[in-house]
């Protein structure tokens, strides 16, 4: 994918990883329907090539995302805290 194109948001990246697993989704019903070799008529790469090329964009989604998990994770840990804290003091 040509980086300029690549999502700068949180929502953008969820969004990019779910249009990744549904062509890789894709990818594989042509593999299962037509065969791993078989090709588009006007040719292009096979199945397989092209289930090869849809894994990548999607582990590359994968990867672009998971930091943005992470950070959720983190805040939603810290609210917790906060939370835990604010209810300790007023029992107090």
């Amino acid at each position: 994918m040509n980086p300029k194109y690549l999502p700068t948001t949180p929502y953008g990246r969820h969004a990019r990883l779910f249009e990744e697993i549904g062509e890789v989704l894709q990818a594989d019903s042509k593999w299962r329907r037509f065969g791993s070799f078989s090709r588009h008529p006007n040719g292009g790469p096979t199945n397989a090539e092209h289930m090869l090329a849809e894994l990548h964009d999607l582990k590359h989604a994968i990867e672009a995302y998971i930091p943005d998990v992470e950070a959720t994770i983190q805040l939603d840990s810290q609210a917790a805290a906060d939370n835990d804290h604010a209810e300790i003091t007023e029992a107090n």
